[in-house]
């Protein structure tokens, strides 16, 4: 029982953590996320240009 009872403490412990770095870091929050859609967006990116390399025909102009 005793081992439950701190488990579920430290459960609680990080959970306040998480919460406790939403308030003080919300800045670096901001930051990670735009981070991340940044990426997507690089790789959304490459498969639209990947897509249309693929479908392009071969230009007469190429010299």
């Amino acid at each position: 029982m005793f081992y439950g009872v701190c488990g579920e403490h430290e459960k609680n412990k990080e959970a306040f953590l998480m919460k406790l770095d939403g308030v003080y870091y919300p800045l670096n929050d901001s930051i990670s996320w735009l981070t991340t859609c940044m990426e997507e967006m690089k790789q959304d990116i490459a498969r639209i240009q990947h897509a249309t390399d693929v479908a392009r025909p071969p230009s007469i102009d190429k010299r």
